[in-house]
């Protein structure tokens, strides 16, 4: 205990007692903090951004639908047999 007590009062680190650094690290741990964004002022030039038209787009052909397939033809003659 009289350790401590020698080592709070009278032990010195960059000079400053031991007990005032952590008193002050302490407060700056559980104080609250207020963190504040403030604007860089400063000019920048204006930068001209053009913007790229779209392009439209070619209509595919919609799909053309075959005509009647003739695999439903040999099905019938294959069911029915020659004629």
């Amino acid at each position: 205990m009289l350790a401590l007590f020698m080592v709070l009062n009278f032990l010195k680190i960059e000079g400053q007692k031991v007990y005032e650094i952590l008193t002050t690290s302490f407060s700056f741990l559980f104080s609250k903090r207020k963190y504040l964004w403030q604007k860089k002022e400063g000019l920048k030039p204006i930068k001209v951004v053009r913007k790229r038209k779209k392009e439209k787009k070619k209509e595919e052909a919609p799909l053309r639908l075959a005509p009647k397939s003739r695999l439903g033809q040999i099905k019938s003659k294959i069911e029915l047999g020659p004629k």
